[in-house]
């Protein structure tokens, strides 16, 4: 039975041990590989000085249960200086004693955190939580140590000018953070300008792109991080804040606790008492799953990280959005482990020393030989770089890049060598392999200018230089206009793209539009003569060397025009006439007066018993109408025209025309443009030396006389309304203006005259 006892004890001892060589709380210590040592600044003077204290951890050892931290409590940044403090950081000797194997405090009452020391930063330097010691006094109306202790003070707010670049200071000597331990010039929003003079790194830099590095352990075992994680709990979500779920109360006076406790009253909130300057202007907002990046009580929570992909009770080291820290800064105001954490002075149990690796990293490239100017990406694989480590790029020995694992450039020339050196947040350092660059040189195709050509015609723009450059063209050919082309060589070919310009010269092309009358056929153009109407096209070389295409419309008129003026009596009134087909809904043309006969007498044919050529036109308003008449059998001969009309005076012209392309009579300038016969007037007067035909020969028998008179009374008697005769006035109503018009021609014994 002993025997079996032992062989379980050694199994289990076994067991643990295997464990430790992979728990994060023995792994991610930053131990002191290559001897660094402390600096400091002293105010007024920006060089640091050189301490001779060890920075960071000195040595890891765990046991079966236990992990052993030994360090000088000195970081490897620069501390200091700290304002109205006389400390500087000294050399702690510090043991911290923390558990392989934290576990949930189950007992329903939570350890509150104190002053002091309630954990330890991954290089050693102690984590304090929010307080620094003081409160307000009700009897001496003022802060001090030995305050009331109801209204306890926030280190972070009330002692800002005191903190060193890294956000840190000491007590007695003894360094440590209340807070995220990131330098104040790295934050979005600056609340402390100490590091213009008296530059520091913190301990690690705040980056929203990626899950934040493991800085340390509070005393109850649970890792603590960064302000970045992953969104959800598992491992999901992408990279966010994580955020605290303390806020400010709506509080002007300090006379009750957040859970409505009456207390001992403090300081009204004022400039020099602002909210958040103690503790207790506080109060926590209860979280729920559909924000997991809000943190409980104890600032932190159940999570996957990187370290402990099977997820572990971690707190985050909470910012606001401006990156400045935000209450409750680090570890809540209660543990959420049972805190077993210590300094001891000495380690009383068997146990194992681990040495951090060392770390190493290897670079590799997306190519070796390109063509000069393309892109080239290096990615870095470190091994044991621990949590956040720095990268520094060198090319040609010459530093390069940005602080991250890849580096891309384009600018690189033949024989060029790359180097990635690593640095690990203990200030261990590793540098990579060679990666040694052939750039080859880019060739610029060369090609022979191709000639410029006529619009139209085909450009041959080959797709071989004279160098033997393969490649394609663009844009797509335009032999319509004058294109610059470029030219791309074939994907993987060490050539530049050139360029080159097809100039394309205009061809011309015009249109003449040409009409005559058979009297001048046949038409000559171009050295041609053509004998009838059409579309012809000559072609010559213009200024540019191009064709030039002139098109002929040649249009052969077969009709002479008569363009004539003349008004009616009765319709006519100052220069204007009425539109009596409009009116009377027979056209809709708003225009059109009246329709006449023109007729057309030959001079020797007058004694005929019909006109030579007779046409019926629309009369206009404005007295104008115009006529066509076959030009072959017009053209060169003399006529008399004569105009009826269906209640007017038939009239003729004074005297006969001789007809030519185009003809134009005016019958409404004078009485002597009307044949007479001596015996009355031609035209009746219509004023302002304007003549128009007489109104009134109702029955067209050629005089005004008591039969158009009858007819008009006779049509008056039945109201006839419409297109008719015996309206003489063109207003639609035979009626009595009509056979006043009609009588004052009878009186004057109006009948036509004719030259026969």
């Amino acid at each position: 039975m002993m025997r079996k006892v032992f062989q379980i004890a050694v199994m289990v001892l076994f067991c643990n041990l295997n464990y430790a060589q992979t728990n994060p709380i023995i792994l991610n210590w930053l131990q002191n590989r290559t001897g660094i040592k402390g600096r400091h600044y002293v105010t007024g003077n920006s060089t640091p000085i050189q301490d001779n204290d060890s920075a960071n951890v000195q040595s890891v050892q765990y046991s079966t249960n236990w992990v052993y931290v030994k360090t000088t409590g000195v970081p490897a940044y620069i501390t200091g200086p700290f304002t109205a403090n006389p400390s500087i950081t000294t050399n702690q000797n510090a043991i911290f004693k923390l558990s392989l194997n934290p576990a949930q405090n189950l007992t329903g009452t939570y350890t509150a955190t104190g002053g002091g020391n309630i954990g330890v930063f991954v290089n050693g330097a102690a984590l304090f939580d929010y307080r620094d010691g003081f409160s307000w006094g009700a009897v001496s109306q003022t802060v001090a140590a030995n305050g009331d202790g109801v209204w306890k003070r926030d280190a972070v707010v009330a002692e800002k000018g005191g903190f060193d670049c890294a956000k840190g200071h000491p007590a007695n000597g003894n360094y440590h953070h209340h807070q995220n331990p990131s330098a104040f010039n790295l934050d979005l929003n600056l609340i402390s300008t100490i590091c213009n003079l008296y530059t520091a790194d913190g301990l690690y830099k705040i980056d929203s792109t990626k899950h934040s590095p493991l800085i340390g352990f509070a005393y109850d075992g649970f890792p603590i991080y960064g302000a970045y994680g992953f969104k959800n709990t598992n491992g999901t979500g992408g990279i966010v804040r994580m955020k605290s779920s303390y806020s400010l109360r709506n509080i002007t006076t300090r006379t009750v606790l957040s859970d409505g406790t009456n207390v001992a009253d403090g300081p009204a909130v004022s400039a020099n008492y602002p909210l958040g300057y103690f503790k207790e202007d506080y109060q926590y907002n209860t979280t729920s799953s559909a924000t997991p990046e809000y943190l409980d009580d104890h600032n932190g929570r159940f999570c996957v990280t990187p370290e402990y992909p099977n997820g572990k009770y971690c707190y985050f080291a909470t910012v606001d959005a401006n990156w400045n820290s935000a209450f409750p800064y680090v570890v809540g105001l209660t543990y959420y482990g049972v805190k077993n954490g210590l300094k001891v002075a000495t380690i009383t149990e068997a146990i194992t020393s681990y040495v951090a690796p060392n770390p190493s990293i290897s670079i590799s490239s997306s190519s070796t030989s390109v063509c000069s100017g393309t892109t080239i990406t290096f990615t870095a694989t470190p091994t044991n770089g621990g949590s956040s480590p720095s990268y520094q790029w060198k090319k040609n020995g010459v530093n390069v890049g940005t602080n991250s694992d890849t580096y891309s450039s384009n600018s690189f020339t033949n024989a060029d060598s790359v180097i990635c050196i690593l640095t690990t947040l203990a200030s261990t350092t590793a540098t990579s392999n060679t990666v040694k660059l052939t750039i080859n040189a880019n060739a610029t195709p060369t090609f022979t200018q191709v000639s410029a050509v006529c619009s139209g015609e085909s450009i041959n723009l080959p797709t071989t230089s004279n160098n033997s450059i393969t490649g394609t063209w663009s844009p797509v050919i335009n032999n319509t206009t004058t294109t610059t082309y470029t030219f791309t060589p074939t994907a993987g070919t060490c050539a530049v793209t050139t360029s080159m310009t097809v100039s394309v010269k205009s061809k011309s092309s015009t249109v003449q539009n040409t009409t005559i009358y058979p009297n001048a056929l046949p038409y000559t153009w171009n050295g041609t003569s053509y004998t009838t109407g059409g579309t012809y096209v000559a072609h010559f070389t213009n200024s540019v060397g191009c064709d030039s295409a002139i098109t002929l419309n040649l249009t052969v008129n077969t009709n002479s025009t008569l363009n004539l003026k003349l008004y009616l009596e009765g319709f006519y009134s100052n220069g204007t006439m009425l539109a009596n087909l409009y009116n009377l809904g027979r056209s809709t043309a708003s225009n059109e007066t009246d329709s006449i006969t023109v007729n057309l007498w030959k001079t020797n044919n007058l004694n005929a018993a019909s006109a030579d050529f007779s046409k019926k036109a629309i009369l206009l308003t404005d007295g104008t109408t115009s006529l066509q008449f076959p030009f072959t059998s017009t053209f060169g001969n003399n006529y008399y025209i004569s105009v009826k009309h269906r209640n007017s005076i038939e009239t003729w012209s004074s005297q006969s025309i001789l007809f030519a392309e185009t003809n134009s009579y005016d019958f409404t300038t004078a009485q002597t443009k009307a044949y007479s016969n001596n015996l009355n007037s031609p035209m009746k007067s219509l004023g302002n030396g304007k003549y128009g035909l007489y109104s009134g020969d109702v029955n067209q028998d050629g005089t005004i006389d008591i039969y158009d008179l009858q007819k008009t009374e006779n049509d008056y008697r039945n109201i006839l309304y419409g297109y008719n005769a015996s309206d003489c006035n063109g207003d639609g109503y035979s009626n009595a203006t009509d056979i006043l018009n009609i009588g004052n021609n009878t009186s004057g014994l109006i009948f036509y005259s004719r030259p026969f």
